[in-house]
Formats: structure tokens, C-alpha cells, sequence
């Protein structure tokens, strides 16, 4: 059976790597099933987790396809378990940062807000685009609205549907880094995380539960 969330241990430090490349790391039922394992798995550990994709994709979103077929046979649980998972992420012990390595969308932009850090490579593109088929960033407008960018960049991002490109996305302020793609990860490695990440309680309020 196909891996499609990999954990790639160090001293201190793990990688958790999207692996479904068909897909461009589009999240279905049993890659979120496998994530939320794998933040179990990692609770404890590693002070710092890098959280990137394979193969030049970040993360392209949620399952469109699996999602069309659940919600036709009324039994779509996406939008929860999402939560669930960006929720695990906020309540972790671990700093997570996020390695864009190539295109996060929609659900990818989330996992990009949903981390404390985020670097980007220099040809990744980040986006909101699920009013491009006639969907509600239901997730991704919220969490980029709460990091804190001007109103009216959060607009463009929702209402244009286009991405934008890291140089863009770090004079916005959703990436703190653009890396040459070759140097992403190992740049990420060397950020100087120098204390605990905030415990629970400390999470802001305003976080979407």
C-alpha cells in the first residue's frame, strides 16, 4: 500500500513529508487519517517539525473528487476532519514549519497558516482558489484572514483565485522566507528555534475550533 505521509527522524527534528504525487498531495480520507497518526506519533518527540511535500507539489488541497463523491452520497466528513487536523497541529508541542516547496492550495494554504514558521521556495505559488469552482474558502479564507494581512490582500487572494508567487507571498506576509528551491529544506533546518513552542492554553481564541 502506498505511503502517503512520510516521517523522516533526527536529533531534535523530523520531517514530515506529503507523499501522494498523482495528486500533488491533495488530502483524501486516509492521507488525513495518516497525518493526524503521525502527529500522535511525533507528540513528545522532535522540538521542530518541518512539514513539506514531494516532488515539487506543497499541497494542492483537499480531494475534490472523493469529496464530490461523498457529499452525492451525503456522507461528506472532510470539513471536520480538517479542522480536527489543523487543531492537532495549533495544540502540538512541536514548532512546525512549513517547507513550501511548490504549490499550496486551498487546504495547503491552511497547513502553510496552520504552521508557526513557513519558508517558501522561489517558484512555489500560494492561493486560495475554491471560489474558482464555486466553493467557499471555508478554511483558507479564515486562517489567512487571521494571520494578519491587510483585508484587502485577503480579498484579492479569495476573489481573484489566483496564486501568488513567493516573492509576493513573503511581501505580504504569509511566508517569513523565500529559499532557492535546492536550499528549502536545509535553510528550514537552520532556523534558529530557540525556545519551547507555546503550551495549549496559550493558543489565541480566535483560532477557528
Amino acid at each position: 500500500m502506498e505511503t502517503t505521509i512520510e516521517i523522516e527522524s533526527h536529533d531534535g527534528w523530523a520531517v514530515l513529508r506529503l507523499n501522494r504525487p498523482a495528486k500533488r498531495n491533495a488530502l483524501d480520507r486516509a492521507m488525513r487519517a495518516s497525518r493526524r497518526q503521525a502527529l500522535d506519533t511525533l507528540a513528545g518527540g522532535p522540538r521542530v517539525v518541518v512539514v513539506t511535500g514531494c516532488e515539487g507539489s506543497f499541497c494542492a488541497g483537499l480531494d475534490r473528487k472523493e469529496r464530490e463523491a461523498d457529499r452525492a452520497a451525503d456522507k461528506d466528513t472532510a470539513g471536520a476532519e480538517w479542522i480536527d487536523l489543523v487543531m492537532a497541529m495549533r495544540e502540538h508541542p512541536a514548532v512546525f514549519i512549513a517547507a513550501v516547496n511548490g504549490p499550496a492550495l486551498g487546504a495547503g494554504m491552511t497547513l502553510v497558516n496552520a504552521c508557526d514558521l513557513a519558508l517558501a521556495a522561489s517558484d512555489a505559488v500560494l492561493g486560495c482558489p475554491e471560489l474558482g469552482f464555486a466553493t467557499y474558502a471555508g478554511m483558507s479564507g479564515p486562517t489567512t484572514q487571521l494571520s494578519q494581512i491587510p483585508r484587502k490582500r485577503v480579498a484579492w487572494m479569495l476573489l481573484t483565485a489566483q496564486p501568488l508567487d513567493a516573492a509576493t507571498a513573503e511581501r505580504w506576509g504569509l511566508v517569513n522566507e523565500v529559499a532557492a528551491p535546492e536550499a528549502l529544506l536545509r535553510r528550514c533546518w537552520r532556523v534558529p528555534v530557540s525556545s519551547p513552542r507555546r503550551s495549549p492554553s496559550s493558543i489565541p481564541s480566535r483560532w477557528p475550533k
